[in-house]
């Protein structure tokens, strides 16, 4: 009976004085202006609208109100932040054009959602929010419509459904409608009738703000800490809210909770009593979990460094509340195509688990940047990093576990489309540091070259190659085979430093060089019989790319029949060494089977030297000497001495 009575007094207090005192919400109406409405109906709704907007208290700091319409589309009549005089929004409401169209009720509650309850345009925090949907019949898509209220409500989108005339589809306006239906769902027998719920909307509307108690809400950072409930033990208050966003600048660390205490209010809809747990900073986060009873749940974690709590009471039961704490945790899960991933210099302490998940058929190349281990050198257990082909600590080791000691390779490259990683650091470790760089890359299957001539281009040559690729040719002959390679075309996307696609030639583990651009690097020869290709590119320009052709000799020394046989020739004095039969190519100046003999071309040749000088034979050369009494001068002639 008392409950009754405030009720009956609320309602004709508003009726009677309007929405006015300390009393601020957002307000968005969505409006049916599809062709079911017809233009007649729809200016009784431009009325219906005004005459709440003239009933409550506009202002930027009090209620605020935005309004949209919708029919086969949904578009913006004017925003939340962009009218706070009454008499404006009242005539921007009469102004509004029908349109007529289909019955997209799903696609104007993601609409609502996500534009008109946005900072950007005028959506407070900490502000109640209502959209206040405005309808005469059943939507295009039920389930969609159906989904996307559940979305404005998890949302923190208190919705509330006015239907209208014979067309409506009851359930419909109750799936969208916020808990219990009682309280936010109203019907009317046609567009004539809509002032008569008036009152009824406005008593849920003008609703002060809740009571502030001790121990709720508030903005916290640091490694860990504990949230209580107002008034923790005792029971908390009812119509309470409290709101906490916790907070770390370092996006590698993600925000743990657990339960040590909950008794709520219990409800299978959490309609009542509840504490909602959000992604992020604010209400529009992801919903990670929402509690309303006095069973423990599992533990809570963020996909990020930003956690939004919410706590609210309704007005009938309570209990002892709920006792939890957090704790950041360096462990996350990144999806983007690439980033750093970084931990400041200094930072000592540290145990982290980055995950890369990205979609077949790309893999991860991982850059060390900037990476110190310390020195732990013996059982690399306090100071190391991991680098595992998965998504886990069971997944196969790339490479090795690396430490202070170790050489850390500038990359490594997972076979799949993901990848674990492991840092950790003892508190000692004051001079620790981590910088890498992640890329997703599309794999070309490593090719393998074995015989002894071939050729081989870039992906879809002479097209251009693809974006993301990282690709591998492996030129291996017998040991006795040095490899010449030559680019008989090359056009490869340019920069100064060659950093966005490239390049990489290695001789056995020799790099030969990194290139890009169309010049190329010609020809060149190995010193060892393994020559590795690799070609990079980024995720925004592609050209042709590359044609390449290789042919294998015998090393220097080497002839015959598979290089078997030795050369013995003078390898200072040989220009080449016949790879069929042996035979020496001697050097200018030398001479002989093996080219161990000088040739006096002083002798053996018509050597003329200038005035003044005479021929002398030097190690396969000759020299003119000048005469004793002469000296070469500027021009090459032996003159005089003036000194004589």
């Amino acid at each position: 009976m008392a409950t009754a009575m405030v009720v009956f007094l609320l309602l004709h207090t508003v009726k009677a004085n309007g929405c006015s005192g300390n009393v601020t919400a957002d307000i968005v109406f969505v409006m049916d202006a599809s062709g079911s409405v017809g233009s007649e109906n729809f200016q009784r709704m431009r009325e219906f609208v005004r005459d709440l907007v003239d009933a409550l208290d506009i202002g930027p700091n009090n209620i605020r109100v935005g309004v949209q319409k919708y029919s086969s589309g949904t578009n913006t009549e004017f925003n939340l932040s962009d009218y706070y005089d009454k008499e404006d929004m009242k005539n921007a409401t009469m102004s509004i054009v029908y349109t007529g169209g289909s019955t997209n009720t799903g696609g104007a509650l993601s609409y609502m959602r996500t534009t008109m309850f946005s900072t950007a345009n005028g959506d407070r925090d900490g502000v109640n929010n209502f959209g206040v949907i405005l309808t005469d019949g059943a939507s295009n898509d039920y389930t969609d419509t159906a989904n996307q209220a559940r979305a404005a409500r998890n949302a923190s989108i208190t919705i509330i459904s006015i239907g209208i005339g014979s067309g409506i589809t009851v359930g419909e306006l109750s799936e969208m409608a916020s808990k219990p239906d009682s309280d936010y769902l109203f019907t009317t027998s046609g567009f004539t009738e809509l002032s008569n719920i008036q009152t009824e909307f406005l008593a849920k509307a003008c609703v002060a703000p809740p009571p502030v108690y001790d121990n709720c809400g508030g903005d916290l950072s640091g490694k860990r800490g504990q949230i209580v409930s107002p008034n923790y033990p005792d029971q908390y208050p009812n119509n309470s809210m409290c709101v906490w966003t916790i907070t770390d600048l370092l996006d590698i660390h993600v925000i743990h909770v657990t339960f040590s205490q909950l008794d709520l209010e219990n409800s299978s809809d959490c309609a009542g009593d509840s504490l909602g747990f959000r992604d992020g900073d604010n209400r529009r986060g992801s919903l990670l979990s929402r509690v309303c009873s006095d069973d423990l749940p599992s533990d809570i974690t963020s996909t990020g460094n930003y956690m939004y709590i919410r706590f609210v009471s309704d007005g009938e039961n309570t209990g002892t509340g709920f006792n939890v704490s957090w704790t950041l945790v360096c462990a996350k899960t990144y999806q983007s195509h690439s980033r750093n991933i970084e931990i400041p210099r200094g930072s000592g302490g540290y145990d982290c688990t980055f995950i890369i998940r990205r979609t077949q058929p790309y893999v991860i190349r991982l850059s060390f940047n900037d990476v110190h281990l310390g020195n732990d050198t013996i059982n690399c257990t306090t100071n190391y990093i991991e680098v595992r082909d998965g998504d886990d600590e069971n997944s196969p080791l790339l490479g090795q576990r690396y430490c202070g000691g170790t050489t850390i390779p500038d990359t490594t490259t997972s076979s799949q489309s993901m990848m674990w990683i492991r840092y950790v650091t003892d508190d000692f470790n004051q001079d620790a540091r981590f910088i890498v760089h992640y890329i997703q890359k599309r794999p070309c299957p490593t090719v393998v070259l074995t015989e002894r001539n071939g050729t081989f281009t870039s992906s879809l040559y002479p097209g251009n190659y693809q974006n993301d690729e990282a690709c591998e040719w492996q030129i291996i002959t017998e040991t006795y085979y040095v490899i010449y390679l030559t680019f008989d075309t090359f056009d490869v996307e340019a920069s100064s430093t060659c950093n966005y696609d490239w390049v990489d030639i290695f001789d056995d583990a020799t790099s030969l060089g990194r290139f890009c651009g169309s010049s190329g690097p010609g020809t060149l020869k190995s010193s060892s019989h393994r020559v590795t290709v690799k070609f990079l590119s980024d995720d925004v320009y592609t050209k042709q790319g590359f044609s390449a052709t290789y042919f294998s000799d015998c090393k220097q020394g080497l002839y015959g029949e598979n290089c078997t046989n030795n050369c013995t020739c003078n390898l200072e004095n040989v220009a080449s060494c016949d790879t069929v039969n042996g035979t020496c190519t001697c050097k200018a100046g030398w001479e002989g089977v093996n080219c161990d003999d000088d040739i006096d071309e002083c002798v053996t040749s018509c050597v003329t030297c200038p005035d003044n000088s005479a021929c002398l034979n030097t190690a396969g050369s000759y020299i003119c000497q000048c005469h004793t009494g002469f000296v070469r001068n500027a021009t090459g002639v032996c003159a005089g001495d003036a000194r004589e």
